[in-house]
């Protein structure tokens, strides 16, 4: 499933228990909610993925509205046994994640 808006894409691609997904542009206030959306309607999924891996590595900009989105979609996921991670994140948001101390709670691989 591709999801777009003017600033923002996102893809989503299942394989068994794992499911990928991928997101570019830029994630702010205008656009987190897209972001919430595609990455609920991964996690709606059936079955429910094991582990959902959140691929960042074409967003150019995100803000505390992206932060807030992972987190909470985050802790919806342990709730459904999902555990949601970034598997890989540009320089500015692995710069963010790391600012806020959040790259290690979400499992953010250091160097992507």
């Amino acid at each position: 499933m591709v999801r777009t808006s003017d600033d923002l894409t996102a893809r989503t691609d299942v394989s068994g228990p794992v499911a990928r997904l991928s997101v570019g542009g830029e994630i702010d206030l205008s656009t987190a909610e897209d972001l919430r959306v595609a990455l609920m309607a991964a996690l709606a999924a059936r079955p429910a993925p094991r582990r959902l891996e959140v691929d960042m590595a074409a967003v150019a900009f995100c803000d505390s509205s992206c932060l807030r989105v992972l987190v909470a979609v985050r802790a919806h996921g342990a709730e459904q046994g999902t555990d949601v991670v970034v598997a890989t994140a540009s320089a500015p948001v692995l710069r963010v994640l790391e600012m806020v101390g959040l790259a290690e709670t979400l499992a953010v691989p250091n160097g992507n």
